[in-house]
């Protein structure tokens, strides 16, 4: 297997180190002219050859429009657009359009991530719009990838912690509960399951339903509790929200069974405290009575929940 995978990596770097010679001098002069940010150019070149717009220009595949934005070039990017790129097509080689490409622009690389949004997004770039890996490619995707083959600019944004076009991208009304395809999982469990809170939050600010399931009927907490990050607070945040920590998968596991498995003490007491026995019994949680419900006992009750 490891052979195969090498051998495809190796087709996949050949390739592209032979097309780098291969492209036309028009091209090279085009791809120049965005680096060099010189729309003068760009302009001249793509009104004498219109397909400029839409071929790949360099050895990774991207469309002049997908350079602009990996570059943040906020003039080229409107000049491109102005003169007719599509701002949903896709790089030739890994499939990502330019909001993908955005959306992987950690926040610290880009300081033009809400302008170039706003720019996209106008111009009809869709963020629920459905990216398919090919298998190698997901051999070169870091190891936050989504366990799927595809994902929108919205997952995609949340798994880079693209905090920015989160927000943006909520502010535009986008459907924070689209599932993704092959799995399920919505922008809220990925969020919980990276532990990041602070996206947590935009996302149930934005209206994103906390006890949503997946296709193994897992909520956010279930995947809050087998994550990482800071998954403590997201599990706060998410039941502060109306999670509830009571919900079973579809093998029978509540999120504390999960944290259980996961050995993870702090968030076992957590999540006990939290569930059903005691908003039931709240009056009693200061009582002597309750303090003395030893461990064996929470065990035993939470194993029927």
């Amino acid at each position: 297997k490891n052979v195969v995978n090498m051998s495809w990596r190796l087709a996949f770097h050949s390739t592209k180190l032979v097309t780098s010679y291969l492209f036309p001098v028009r091209v090279k002069a085009f791809r120049e002219a965005i680096f060099d940010g010189n729309v003068e150019i760009i302009r001249a070149l793509a009104e004498k050859r219109p397909r400029l717009l839409y071929q790949t220009i360099d050895a990774d595949g991207n469309t002049a429009l997908g350079l602009a934005v990996l570059l943040g070039e906020v003039e080229i990017v409107k000049t491109l657009l102005a003169l007719g790129s599509d701002p949903n097509l896709a790089n030739g080689f890994d499939h990502n359009h330019p909001l993908v490409i955005l959306a992987k622009l950690r926040q610290e690389e880009s300081s033009t991530t809400h302008l170039l949004a706003d720019i996209l997004l106008e111009a009809g770039s869709d963020p629920n719009r459905i990216v398919h890996y090919q298998a190698d490619n997901l051999n070169r995707l870091d190891a936050t990838q989504t366990p799927s083959f595809c994902e929108t600019p919205f997952l995609c944004a949340i798994r880079y912690s693209n905090e920015t076009l989160v927000k943006k991208l909520c502010d535009k009304g986008v459907d924070v509960d689209q599932p993704n395809e092959d799995t399920g999982m919505t922008a809220l469990m990925l969020a919980s399951t990276m532990g990041f809170n602070s996206i947590v939050n935009v996302l149930l600010d934005a209206g994103a339903q906390p006890n949503q399931v997946d296709f193994q009927g897992n909520t956010a907490l279930h995947h809050a509790a087998a994550g990482y990050g800071e998954n403590i607070e997201c599990i706060k945040s998410l039941i502060a929200r109306g999670a509830d920590v009571n919900i079973a998968n579809e093998e029978g596991s509540t999120p504390l069974i999960v944290a259980k498995e996961n050995s993870n003490d702090a968030l076992v007491k957590l999540l006990t405290s939290a569930s059903s026995i005691e908003p039931q019994s709240s009056k009693l949680s200061s009582s002597p009575v309750y303090d003395k419900v030893d461990s064996a006992t929470e065990q035993t009750i939470f194993s029927f929940t």
